[in-house]
């Protein structure tokens, strides 16, 4: 019961962020092409992104969350390659 309260709403077996970010990406790529095989391709990357869910639900989620909070130092190497925020 407590999985089912807390789990993320799906679409298909992907979560929304992964729909929306494969509906861009396909609207993108048929607007600079023009070419109905974009379907296809959508299709495979609901398939890979529903792969991903299965495991993962929030994984996309998880990987943003890191990149805005857990930014690699550019200093590290004077660091002994640990990530300082020291100026000097």
């Amino acid at each position: 019961m407590f999985l089912g309260l807390t789990r993320q709403p799906m679409i298909f077996g992907v979560t929304y962020t992964y729909v929306f970010l494969n509906m861009f990406g396909t609207l993108m790529y048929f607007i600079a092409s023009s070419d109905f095989k974009v379907i296809i391709f959508s299709i495979f990357m609901h398939g890979a992104s529903y792969v991903i869910c299965l495991r993962e639900p929030l994984l996309l989620d998880l990987l943003v969350l890191k990149l805005s909070k857990c930014s690699r130092c550019r200093n590290k190497m004077y660091h002994g390659y640990k990530n300082s925020y020291d100026p000097f």
